[in-house]
C-alpha cells in the first residue's frame, strides 16, 4: 500500500517539476513592458506629462488587476471549480492518473495541478494522508484538516529540496466515493505567497457534482 502512495506522489512531483521547468523558459513580459516606458522629457511641461504617464500606468495596472479577478468555471472528473482567467492549461501528455495542470505565472513557474487517485479499498482521509505523506522526502511545515462547502479537506504545506532548487508545495486533498482528489500549488519559496490567494479561491470554489 505504501509503495502505491509513494508512486502517486512521485507522479504529482513530476508534474510540478515539469511545470516549473516550462515556466523558467519564458520571459517576464511585464518587466519588459515597464522598461519600455517613455523617457522623462526635459522641456517645459514635463511635470504635467509625467503626471499623465503615471495616471496611464496606474490605469493599466488597474485593468490588469480587474482582468485577473475574473474567473472561469471548469470541471475535472465530476468536480467543478473556478480558475482565474489568466491560468494557462498545459498539455502534459498521457499520464498514469487523470491530471489537469495550469500555469499561473510563467516568470516564476508558479502552477497548480489536480490529480485523481482511485482507491483500491476504502480509506478515511486520515488513513490516506498517513500513507501518502510517509517517506516522500518532503520537509513538512504544516498538516491541517478543515471543512469547506461540506467537503472535508486535508492541507499539507511542504518544502521539496531537489538538485534544481527548492519547491514549496501546498497540497489539499479530499476523498469522495473512494476517489482521492489532490490540488497541488507549487512555487519557489520566494514567490509562494504571491498567488496563494488565487489558489485559496480555487479550492474554496470546489463543488462535487451530484
Amino acid at each position: 500500500m505504501k509503495k502505491r502512495f509513494i508512486g502517486f506522489f512521485s507522479t504529482v512531483l513530476f508534474g510540478t517539476l515539469l511545470l516549473v521547468g516550462c515556466g523558467s523558459k519564458e520571459a517576464d513580459t511585464t518587466q519588459e513592458e515597464q522598461e519600455q516606458e517613455v523617457e522623462a522629457p526635459t522641456n517645459e511641461g514635463s511635470e504635467q506629462q509625467q503626471s499623465s504617464e503615471d495616471e496611464t500606468i496606474e490605469t493599466s495596472q488597474s485593468s490588469v488587476n480587474e482582468e485577473n479577478n475574473e474567473v472561469i468555471s471548469t470541471s475535472f472528473e465530476g468536480v467543478s471549480f473556478n480558475i482565474p482567467n489568466y491560468a494557462e492549461k498545459l498539455d502534459l501528455g498521457e499520464q498514469q492518473l487523470p491530471v489537469d495542470a495550469y500555469m499561473l505565472d510563467s516568470s516564476t513557474g508558479t502552477s497548480f495541478n489536480i490529480v485523481l487517485e482511485p482507491l483500491a479499498e476504502p480509506l478515511s482521509l486520515e488513513e490516506y494522508m498517513k500513507y501518502a505523506t510517509a517517506n516522500t522526502g518532503f520537509e513538512y511545515l504544516s498538516d491541517e484538516y478543515y471543512t469547506s462547502n461540506d467537503i472535508e479537506w486535508n492541507e499539507v504545506v511542504s518544502l521539496n529540496h531537489t538538485e534544481q532548487g527548492t519547491l514549496k508545495l501546498n497540497q489539499r486533498t479530499f476523498i469522495i466515493d473512494n476517489q482521492v482528489f489532490i490540488f497541488t500549488y507549487a512555487s519557489t519559496p520566494e514567490s509562494y505567497d504571491q498567488l496563494l490567494q488565487d489558489f485559496n479561491a480555487i479550492t474554496e470554489s470546489v463543488k462535487v457534482s451530484n
